[in-house]
C-alpha cells in the first residue's frame, strides 16, 4: 500500500480535516514526478524518510530540509500550519529533488542542487495550475547565476 502524502497526514492532525480534504499525491507519485521532470533514472532509489518537526528557523524562510548523504527530509511544522496543501506538496517534492540529486549525481554545489530542486518544485506548481505560486528568481537568494534549462546527464 502506498504511503499517504505527509502533508495530508499532518493537515489531518493539525486541523482535524477529513481524508477528503487531503491531496491525492502519494510520496511515490512525487518521487516519480521529480525523476521524470529531471530526466533522472531513479530505479535504484528508495523513498526518503520524511518527518515533521519544529525546525526553529523562524524568519529564515526555510520550510524543509534534506540532509545530504542521508535519506532524511524534515518539513517544518510551522509551514504546515500556514500554507495551502498543494504549495506544501511543492516543498516536499523540492526536498525530494535534493535527495534525488544527492543520491544520483554525487558531489555538487549549492547552486547546482538548488537549480535542480527549484525546477522540480516550480514544475509541480505549474502542473497543478498554481503558476502564480512559482518562484523563478530563487537564485538571487543563493547568490547563484541564473540557471539554464535542466537537461539529462
Amino acid at each position: 500500500m502506498k504511503k499517504l502524502l505527509l502533508v495530508g497526514i499532518a493537515a489531518f492532525f493539525l486541523t482535524g480535516s477529513t481524508a477528503e480534504d487531503t491531496t491525492p499525491y502519494s510520496e511515490d507519485y512525487l518521487m516519480d514526478f521529480a525523476c521524470t521532470v529531471t530526466y533522472t533514472d531513479c530505479s535504484g532509489l528508495q523513498l526518503p524518510h520524511i518527518g515533521v518537526t519544529q525546525l526553529n528557523w523562524a524568519g529564515s524562510g526555510v520550510a524543509g530540509m534534506y540532509f545530504p548523504g542521508t535519506d532524511i527530509i524534515l518539513i517544518d511544522i510551522d509551514f504546515l500550519r500556514g500554507l495551502p496543501e498543494l504549495e506544501l506538496t511543492s516543498i516536499l517534492v523540492h526536498e525530494m529533488a535534493h535527495y534525488i540529486y544527492d543520491q544520483t549525481r554525487g558531489a555538487h554545489t549549492a547552486c547546482e542542487t538548488e537549480a535542480f530542486a527549484w525546477h522540480v518544485g516550480n514544475s509541480f506548481l505549474v502542473s497543478v495550475g498554481l503558476e502564480d505560486a512559482t518562484i523563478y528568481d530563487w537564485y538571487e537568494w543563493y547568490n547563484c547565476a541564473a540557471p539554464g534549462p535542466v537537461v539529462a546527464e
